[in-house]
């Protein structure tokens, strides 16, 4: 191995294993347990924060969406409304303004 190599390897945290095994495990439920199981684990999420720990966050809340609509529970467009922070209306209403920049 090169010095370069060596510098950038990743290192794998103890959770790191953990939570890919716990989402490969949700992947294989049937869509309607999953959602359940997904919401248990997202209340057992440890409050620390680290890369990891939002990292696998993020990967639970996108699973879970896709579960609900896998599930029909949702549509597409009411998960991209619940995770939009700017509602059709007020995009359709925005209006971009061009000036020029002060460069100080």
């Amino acid at each position: 191995m090169t010095r370069r190599s060596q510098k950038f390897q990743v290192q794998k945290s103890p959770l790191t294993v953990p939570n890919r095994k716990r989402v490969e495990e949700l992947r294989r439920l049937p869509a309607k347990k999953r959602i359940a199981a997904i919401a248990a684990d997202l209340k057992c999420i440890p409050k620390e924060v680290s890369d990891e720990n939002v990292f696998h966050h993020k990967t639970l809340l996108r699973m879970w969406d896709s579960a609900r609509i896998e599930a029909g529970v949702v549509t597409p467009m009411e998960v991209q409304r619940e995770n939009s922070p700017v509602t059709f209306e007020e995009m359709a209403k925005a209006t971009l303004v061009f000036r020029p920049r002060l460069r100080g």
